[in-house]
């Protein structure tokens, strides 16, 4: 009796906890929605062929970019992962109240942009910083190269 007690306890755990992933998968799947970073993931299979897609065929990257699309899923319960760590499902509920907000939506529709810019700016950036303090010591890019070999 009391094996027949335990092992429906442990089914009934196991259950909750399936029942709780579910939902926070639901959840996390909605918030990629809302955030903007579903549109993200589509341009992903693009991004990562950008760099090969001259030395392939079109029919392999064809057939690359149906089997990123089709396993889609994998990369979110991937995601679902590190969004664990950072973020529980009342916090992911929350964030997807804020994207619903008209300035939470303008966000979302505008982020992949600041980020591309700001990523620009950094890189300016640091070749300006780079360009002064090589100046400073007498140096150019290319006596750094020299010095290397």
């Amino acid at each position: 009796m009391k094996k027949i007690i335990l092992i429906i306890f442990c089914l009934s755990i196991s259950l909750y906890s399936q029942e709780k992933a579910d939902n926070y998968k639901k959840t996390y799947k909605k918030f990629i929605k809302v955030s903007g970073m579903e549109k993200s993931f589509e341009s992903l299979p693009i991004q990562m062929l950008s760099d090969i897609q001259t030395s392939i065929a079109d029919s392999v990257r064809n057939e690359l970019v149906t089997e990123f699309t089709n396993s889609k899923e994998m990369l979110i319960d991937l995601n679902i992962t590190v969004a664990k760590k950072y973020f529980n499902e009342e916090e992911l509920k929350e964030l997807i109240n804020f994207y619903e907000t008209p300035v939470g939506k303008k966000l979302a529709l505008n982020y992949q942009k600041i980020v591309t810019e700001s990523n620009k700016n950094v890189e300016s950036w640091g070749q300006i910083i780079i360009q002064k303090v090589l100046k400073r010591n007498g140096l150019t890019k290319d006596s750094l190269k020299k010095q290397k070999k």
